[in-house]
């Protein structure tokens, strides 16, 4: 049975003792077969590492994660494999919960290929990226603290805008190659043949055309408490903004293609500075819903904080049956990230926007991906539903609906994990 690679890049691996740890290039065949070898010391190298330092056979094997730590000036994310015949215990790190991620599933699927697995914390996209003979890809990657792999810094090149890579996307692989670092990645996007080169991403960012008016884009931007880029905490009726879709909430990372690092005022700044017409770059989707209390002033929500993801917002970690928001189409894990146009900061500040606001209740929603392709839905506007109501009334206006199966964030330092499964949360910090 011919065996190919299925998963390439760089690990670090325990010695005997399990407390050395050293940097190893790691390949993991379908068959089972998972290599190591002496790293590629040269990055401008275009030959991959032969001096193999040892395999074992995955099949059967069991593996099991092991707690986060700081070794030096870095997080590391460790996890063991057991293999099927033997006793000796594997100990491998990788450098962000989402590379772990990456590994541990290609590793389970091998190990053990007739288990079950959900695909619940895959929320990035996968694009197809061209790279012509002798020509230039148009794109600056960056390694930066706290966030996976690597980072678009810029995206100016044809190639680029092509594909619809975005600054901002946090890219995971390049085809079978973990992109560990920018170092690893420089070193495979030079030794890439020209073709097309298949990227995974860690998020799924899109792009919005805004036009100013009067030389103004018509919207007040905040620095946020926690996460990148700014958030919009006013939209001008009216004006550019609103007539290009933006809604209070939406988290902008980069403009005219290139990632803005910074305070609001470096982001102000650079949209004024920007020409007539100007690309924003968002993070996720956000989508408006209106909503009315029941006869007891009660939506049917449970929030926690959305702080200890990095992201500003209150998630809602529990809808209840037969009420408004269920009816609305609202979901466990949906992350509220304004409320009758105030920008929420917590669960327990949006509890109190809710509680302190009419019958009728405006929620910004933040969804991380767009669903599949489904039949046509239309939007719900079920301002005369409550919370005993089996009624729905439904707006003219047709929309997409969006899932939110995690939420991708940033980890900071000492978090657990960058992906959470939101539905199972626990710390409820309140029931409307």
């Amino acid at each position: 049975m011919h065996s190919t690679c299925i998963l390439r890049g760089e690990l670090f691996k325990a010695g005997d003792g399990n407390s050395t740890y050293r940097l190893r290039w790691f390949e993991l065949e379908s068959s089972g077969e998972l290599r190591w070898y002496e790293p590629t010391i040269n990055e401008r190298s275009s030959t991959p590492p032969r001096n193999e330092k040892g395999s074992i056979n995955l099949r059967g094997a069991r593996i099991t994660l092991e707690a986060d730590e700081r070794r030096g000036d870095e997080d590391r994310f460790g996890f063991r494999l057991v293999p099927n015949c033997g006793t000796r215990l594997y100990a491998l790190q990788a450098s962000s919960a989402e590379e772990r991620r990456l590994w541990v599933d290609e590793i389970e699927t091998v190990a053990q290929p007739d288990i079950f697995r959900s695909s619940l914390l895959r929320s990035g996209r996968t694009l197809q990226l061209r790279k012509e003979p002798g020509s230039k890809l148009g794109i600056d990657l960056g390694s930066r603290p706290g966030y996976p792999c690597v980072t678009v810094l810029k995206a100016e090149g044809a190639a680029a805008n092509e594909a619809g890579l975005l600054a901002g996307d946090v890219v995971l692989t390049m085809d079978n190659v973990v992109l560990r670092n920018a170092v690893v990645a420089s070193r495979m996007f030079k030794q890439a043949q020209p073709g097309i080169l298949t990227l995974r991403l860690a998020t799924w960012n899109h792009e919005v055309k805004l036009k100013k008016l009067d030389g103004k884009a018509g919207m007040s931007c905040v620095s946020p408490a926690s996460g990148d880029g700014c958030l919009v905490s006013y939209v001008v009726p009216g004006a550019a903004a609103e007539s290009a879709g933006l809604k209070v909430g939406d988290r902008l990372l980069g403009v005219d293609g290139e990632l803005v690092i910074g305070t609001h005022d470096t982001f102000s700044n650079r949209i004024r500075s920007a020409g007539q017409e100007i690309r924003l770059v968002v993070s996720g989707f956000t989508i408006a819903f209106i909503l009315r209390k029941d006869a007891e002033g009660v939506l049917g929500l449970r929030c926690d904080d959305g702080a200890p993801l990095s992201v500003q917002g209150a998630n809602i970690s529990e809808v209840m049956p037969r009420c408004a928001a269920r009816d609305a189409g609202l979901r466990s894990g949906d992350l509220i990230v304004a409320a009758n146009g105030e920008l929420v900061r917590d669960g327990q500040h949006a509890m109190q926007c809710i509680a302190s606001s009419g019958r009728t209740v405006q929620l910004i929603l933040w969804r991380p991906r767009p669903d599949a392709p489904t039949s046509a839905a239309t939007q719900r506007s079920p301002i005369a539903c409550t919370s005993t109501s089996q009624s729905k009334q439904y707006s003219s206006r047709n929309t997409e609906y969006y899932n939110l199966d995690a939420l991708a964030a940033p980890h900071s330092s000492g978090s657990s994990s960058i992906y959470v499964d939101l539905t199972v949360m626990g710390g409820a910090a309140g029931n409307q």
